[in-house]
């Protein structure tokens, strides 16, 4: 978003649409109430080397995400 903030070109919107799409099929957890993983191997199946849930990830990364994108686009939904 940060390039094509700058530049203007939709190719980098789409990379980060397709970026957004892959983790809500691919990182978010399923179960009711939960997280993203960290990461998946070529399978699909969640790192079982870290937590789904840990202070860093949580509220931060998650958090300044979220305000960065409605920062630049109030009537984007996160």
């Amino acid at each position: 978003m940060n390039e094509f903030a700058k530049s203007g070109d939709a190719k980098y919107r789409d990379a980060a649409a397709d970026i957004y799409h892959y983790i809500c099929n691919m990182l978010v957890d399923k179960r009711p109430g939960s997280e993203w993983f960290w990461d998946v191997d070529a399978d699909g199946k969640p790192s079982s080397r870290k937590p789904i849930l840990e202070p860093w990830k949580c509220p931060y990364h998650n958090g300044r995400m979220c305000m960065e994108l409605m920062r630049r686009d109030p009537d984007v939904t996160v």
